[in-house]
């Protein structure tokens, strides 16, 4: 769909394209003058809505055989405001007459039309976007939102772990206990890891490296945030087996620092920046739509929208 519509979404009315044609009855007019496709609908300076468009409109963007559907109030509204939003962007890129009268047909009218808005709104996205001062943007939002960036303690532990599968769980527990007093007496942790993990370390002498807390199983982390710095924990057991826990080195909570995050935080703005660019510069043409020079032909609107008037399909497009 448009990617004009903004995510106002249009209601779809079915899946297979087809051209419409509208059969009016004469209420409005004369007793036996109909409306024509032609009929204009909505205008503003030399922007012009016409019945035709509305029509190409709903068969660009699904079936209008459904007639209780094609001309509902919500419908009929956002594709008037997408339509004049399309044609006032598309405006300052058509080329004079005849240059690209081979691509405009081609790709029909009113494709040709969104082709050049959208090449237009990305064009004025893209002069925005780079009068960004992203230093002060990125400065701002780390200030803001220092809870992102703030570090929990951390701890480095190295643990050795035996399977509870392997021997009777009593038998393990005991093997277990044995090693944990030799590593209390002061003998190497890393080598006892290397030589008595019954399953074997994802490290050299079962380190786990730096984490914080939330990274572990609850009693595993509740062991091993409560060690000193070098001490042995007793048996701690969860479900990957019996640990022996020791504490090799500590952290104090920080705040990460701007620089090591800054290239971080633009990266996560930039889409966000560059979308709402883009809804400014939708909704600064959409607000001609408020002005009272707008026409609006409020009674076949009113008449379509109401279901006065009857629809007929003609030939596939």
């Amino acid at each position: 769909m448009f990617r004009l519509v903004l995510g106002r979404g249009l209601v779809r009315v079915g899946a297979v394209p087809i051209l419409v044609l509208l059969v009016l009855a004469a209420v409005a007019h004369a007793a036996d003058e109909p409306f024509t496709e032609q009929e204009v609908l909505l205008q503003h300076d030399d922007i012009s809505i016409s019945v035709s468009d509305v029509l190409h409109y709903f068969s660009d963007y699904g079936q209008a055989g459904s007639r209780e559907k094609l001309f509902e109030p919500p419908n009929l509204e956002i594709a008037l405001r997408s339509m004049y939003i399309a044609k006032r962007l598309a405006l300052p890129l058509i080329e004079p007459a005849g240059r690209d009268s081979n691509i405009r047909a081609w790709m029909g009218d009113q494709a040709y039309r969104r082709f050049l808005a959208e090449k237009n709104l990305d064009g004025q996205v893209e002069s925005r976007m780079a009068l960004v001062d992203w230093e002060a943007v990125v400065e701002e939002y780390y200030v803001s939102n220092r809870d992102e960036f703030a570090r929990g303690r951390q701890i480095r532990a190295s643990h050795i772990l035996f399977s509870i599968d392997e021997r009777p769980l009593v038998e393990q527990v005991k093997f277990a206990e044995s090693v944990r007093q030799l590593a209390e007496q002061g003998v190497d942790f890393g080598k006892l890891a290397d030589e008595y993990s019954t399953i074997t370390p994802s490290a050299p002498g079962g380190d786990l490296g730096f984490f914080t807390e939330g990274r572990m199983v609850p009693a595993f982390e509740k062991a091993a945030f409560a060690l000193e710095l070098g001490e042995v924990s007793d048996l701690v057991v969860t479900d990957f087996g019996i640990h022996i826990i020791k504490v090799t080195d500590k952290k104090a909570a920080e705040l990460i620092p701007l620089d090591s995050v800054r290239s971080a935080i633009r990266r996560k703005l930039e889409p966000q920046l560059r979308s709402d660019s883009r809804s400014q510069v939708v909704e600064e043409v959409a607000v001609d739509l408020q002005s009272d020079q707008v026409f609006r032909n409020e009674a076949l609107i009113r008449a379509l929208t109401e279901g006065k008037y009857g629809l007929v399909t003609a030939t596939t497009r």
